[in-house]
């Protein structure tokens, strides 16, 4: 059974949430405002949501009879799944289906043991056919196949302690999905695993805790979603390292390196130094001044991005609340106690992207490949429960909380 699936809903019904409400555009359609909570509910028809499954790696097939799961929302977020069984060319069709503009829909596949999932498509009920294709990939465990082009992190020094956001995102160099036959002690497939420097002790993670798991022992953390190709992978993690005045950093990489590091730092009594990174200057991230440290490296697996830190930290006493950017400029997470004094690691990651691509929309860019990677969670998790992978009441339990803090949450992005 694939335990990771049971976890994937709590982000996903968040930025299901934020689509219905305008966040961001998709690759489906979404536009910014096209729905809110106050919109009227749109035309309505009876259609077909139809496609076909592709095997996009080298010598794939698609096997005949593979169970298929679509999952729809409507713009109450209530949801429909429901399943057919794909033709021996993998062609599927479900009849019958409410077709809307206000409503999302997903399609799900289960092949060798991972789900593979479509992109979010919005109804056309003008037509009332929505053609939604998905692929699948063959496997591969071949770490050679892994690229680390982007990090980010944010450190903050309180106490005796220095606090650590940091997102890697992993690109995949072949046309299989990478996941290995490594599981966690409770039997998910282990994908990626970054190792954090000696000494860390995980406080938690950025986004959704259960996708991952913690090897403390071995000061690193396991990611347990496929790293797909040609997708940008992030990898979220927030840990802490004791600090008396100075400390090295040394944080093994456990695939290649190519591309662009780029470390904040606060407070300002607090130096880095490193022959992999230069002192780009301050600059503002949510409320506060940042000491900015930027490289680009080039390194192989197995190497180690180094600096040392030095200075005094601020008290504990010293910490505010303003650290926590505000969900009017980054997409909000969900993040408790101490973590909500640290800048949220998507928000890194999203201006750090903004900064790379002067002539894009990075920010609608990168929240879309937010969406698009979380909003197939769920969809996930759907397929697994239709499957009889996970029981009802444990299903329930999840969903009751998360419908609370979503509503939460659309509140303060209406008065945002």
């Amino acid at each position: 059974m694939n335990i990771v699936l049971k976890s994937m809903q709590s982000l996903c019904v968040l930025l299901i949430g934020l689509a219905l409400i305008g966040t961001s555009p998709g690759p489906g359609g979404f536009a910014a405002n096209q729905v809110t909570q106050t919109a009227e509910p749109g035309p309505t028809t009876t259609g077909v949501v139809r496609g076909q499954i592709v095997n996009q790696s080298v010598g794939g097939s698609v096997p005949p009879d593979l169970p298929v799961t679509l999952v729809y929302f409507d713009a109450s977020l209530q949801q429909t799944t429901v399943g057919v069984t794909a033709d021996a060319n993998g062609n599927y069709q479900f009849d019958q289906v409410p077709i809307s503009a206000e409503m999302r829909y997903i399609v799900a596949v289960n092949y060798r043991e991972r789900t593979f999932v479509s992109e979010v498509f919005t109804g056309t009920p003008e037509s009332g056919l929505i053609d939604i294709p998905i692929v699948i990939y063959e496997l591969t465990e071949d770490p050679g196949v892994i690229t680390i082009d982007h990090m980010v992190a944010q450190i903050n020094a309180i106490g005796d302690n220095l606090e650590i956001t940091q997102v890697f995102t992993l690109r995949n160099n072949s046309d299989r999905a990478y996941s290995t036959s490594q599981t966690t002690s409770d039997g998910r497939a282990i994908s990626a695993v970054i190792s954090l420097p000696p000494g860390s002790v995980i406080w938690g993670f950025p986004d959704n805790a259960d996708r991952y798991a913690a090897i403390q022992d071995q000061f690193a953390v396991a990611d347990t979603l496929p790293v797909l190709p040609g997708e940008e992978h992030a990898v979220g993690v927030v840990y802490i390292i004791p600090y008396e005045a100075s400390a090295i950093i040394e944080q093994p990489l456990n695939y290649n390196f190519d591309g662009a590091v780029r470390v904040l730092v606060r407070p300002n009594s607090i130096h880095l130094q490193s022959e992999q990174l230069e002192s780009t200057g301050e600059e503002t991230v949510g409320e506060n001044q940042w000491q900015v440290y930027e490289g680009n490296l080039s390194l192989e697996t197995g190497a180690v991005l180094s600096y040392e830190l030095s200075g005094s930290a601020q008290s504990v006493g010293a910490r505010d609340d303003s650290t926590v950017v505000s969900s009017n400029n980054l997409l909000p997470l969900l993040v408790c106690g101490a973590l909500a004094e640290i800048v949220l690691v998507v928000g890194l990651y999203l201006w750090f992207r903004r900064r790379r691509r002067q002539n894009m929309a990075a920010p609608s860019a990168n929240h879309q490949a937010m969406l698009d990677t979380l909003v197939r969670q769920i969809a996930a998790l759907d397929a697994a429960y239709e499957r009889g992978e996970i029981d009802e009441d444990q299903y329930r339990k999840q969903r009751g909380p998360l419908k609370g803090r979503l509503a939460d949450l659309m509140d303060q992005t209406g008065s945002g």
